[in-house]
């Protein structure tokens, strides 16, 4: 398959459904908020850098197919704060521009899952990538009200005549000529249309991985963050384990009045990287990220 198929495929399946990716462990929401219901709906991608072929899972979203907006509350857009402005920003409007990253983030987040940033590059740092630059991070998934503003990360290690789509929700194709600096090249995007927008680009006969930008209707309005982040640690496996933040016990499940039912609960200091260790009769499960402040976090072992 070419690759103008290829797209003209990729929009036809995305218009047909899809989400956010998954994440088999870590779950996510605003401290307040309800557990997500069954019928979440997740989309993963995986695009073969070797050959044309474009490999797509997904589940359908809404009713025939159509993705349902009206999911997406005011708490969830506060979730992806970090990555979007409701002021035009006075650089990065017309086009792209050569960007030098000056500090790298500490976790970029794609395929549901968070991982350093030193050991993407070293995994996928030769590809061409597709990031929303947020203030502590990058992500390739973000709910941002009505005309927001988003910083789109462009990684082409070649460079060259660039091809940049948008897939509107309502299934049209924008495309737009470029030339790509090598290495990473800094867009501005605005939220122009609600409903879910699917941004690509290709270069040199590569695409890049798929950025999903999922628009809400009405207003918003950031409300205070706590310093800290909850976090539940939740097993059906094993009880009375012990739980260590950044090497230091903090507490146990079945122990001083928490009750022996696999979960155990605690915060930690927000918008900073921690490394949870769960250990019990010789049983040990490490596992590390950053957490955002005002966030409940649960770790599912």
């Amino acid at each position: 398959m070419n690759l103008k198929g290829v797209v003209v495929c990729l929009a036809v399946v995305l218009f047909l459904g899809g989400a956010a990716a998954n994440n088999d462990e870590w779950s996510v929401e605003p401290l307040g908020t309800e557990e997500p219901s069954e019928g979440y709906d997740y989309l993963t991608y995986n695009f073969d850098h070797g050959d044309d072929d474009v490999g797509v899972m997904y589940k359908i979203s809404g009713q025939d197919g159509v993705p349902d907006t009206s999911q997406y509350g005011g708490t969830e857009v506060s979730q992806y704060s970090q990555y979007f402005s409701m002021e035009a920003p006075t650089t990065g409007g017309s086009g792209p521009e050569k960007y030098y990253v000056s500090e790298e983030p500490s976790m970029v987040y794609f395929g549901g899952q968070s991982v350093p940033y030193s050991t993407y590059q070293t995994s996928y740092g030769r590809s061409n990538s597709l990031w929303i630059q947020g203030s502590m991070g990058w992500t390739q998934y973000v709910v941002c009200p009505m005309y927001a503003y988003l910083s789109i990360l462009a990684h082409a290690p070649g460079g060259g005549s660039t091809d940049f789509y948008e897939i509107y929700p309502s299934g049209r194709v924008l495309q737009n000529s470029y030339r790509f600096s090598p290495g990473y090249n800094r867009m501005i995007f605005q939220a122009d249309a609600v409903g879910r927008h699917i941004l690509l680009f290709v270069v040199n006969n590569q695409p890049s991985n798929v950025v999903i930008v999922d628009v809400r209707s009405g207003g918003w309005s950031p409300g205070p963050m706590p310093g800290y982040a909850k976090v539940t640690v939740k097993s059906s496996r094993i009880w009375g384990y012990n739980v260590y933040v950044d090497d230091s016990y903090i507490g146990a499940d079945c122990k001083g009045g928490d009750p022996c039912d696999g979960i155990y609960s605690f915060t930690v200091t927000g918008n900073q990287y921690h490394t949870i260790k769960v250990s019990s009769s010789g049983y040990t499960y490490i596992k590390g990220r950053n957490f955002n402040s005002g966030y409940h976090y649960t770790l599912t072992i």
